[in-house]
C-alpha cells in the first residue's frame, strides 16, 4: 500500500494521495492542498484531481451523491467519510478551503473541473463517520473497472449487480 490512498468504490477510484496541487504533483495522484488539513485530521482536507489527464482520477466524481462512501487508507487507519453534498464553484471561490465551523468535524473536500478544460470546479464535501485502526475490507464498487495510475484495470463486478 502507498502512504495514503483515496478509495471510492462507487466510481472505481483507488488513487495515491500526494501532497501539493501543482500539475507535476497531480501527475502522480490526487493532491492535498497545502492550505488544508491532512486527510483524517480535524478540519478540512481538500484534495484536487484531474478529470482528463494524468490518471483522470476524478472523471466520474460528479456521479457521487449524498450518502456515497469515500475512504482514505493510511498505514495506520482507514477513515470512512460520507458525502454530505456536491456543488459547482467558480475558480475564485476559496470557500472550499474553509474549515467547518464546528471544530469537532473532520471534513474531506474533493474537487475537479466541471468538464475537461473548463474553469468551474465540481466539489464534493464529505464528513468523517468512522475511523478504524484495524484492517478494513473496503466494499467492492459498482463499476467494472478501478482506475490505476497509468491505466484502467478490469476487476470483478460487484455481487450486488
Amino acid at each position: 500500500m502507498r502512504a495514503m490512498d483515496l478509495i471510492i468504490p462507487e466510481i472505481g477510484i483507488n488513487a495515491p494521495i500526494v501532497f501539493g496541487i501543482d500539475n507535476e504533483t497531480l501527475k502522480r495522484g490526487v493532491g492535498v492542498d497545502p492550505l488544508s488539513s491532512i486527510p483524517g485530521q480535524r478540519g478540512n482536507s481538500v484534495i484536487a484531481g484531474h478529470r482528463n489527464v494524468w490518471g483522470a482520477w476524478f472523471w466520474d466524481l460528479p456521479r457521487l451523491k449524498p450518502g456515497s462512501p469515500v475512504y482514505v487508507k493510511t498505514p495506520d487507519a482507514t477513515y470512512t467519510f460520507r458525502v454530505a453534498f456536491t456543488r459547482v464553484a467558480q475558480p475564485t471561490d476559496t470557500s472550499l478551503l474553509e474549515h467547518p465551523s464546528d471544530p469537532k468535524i473532520t471534513r474531506l473536500t474533493l474537487y475537479t473541473c466541471t468538464k475537461p478544460k473548463t474553469e468551474c470546479r465540481f466539489v464534493v464535501v464529505a464528513n468523517l463517520v468512522k475511523k478504524d485502526t484495524a484492517p478494513v475490507a473496503i466494499p467492492s464498487g459498482t463499476l467494472a473497472a478501478t482506475k490505476t495510475n497509468s491505466a484502467t484495470t478490469t476487476v470483478a463486478q460487484s455481487a450486488q449487480r
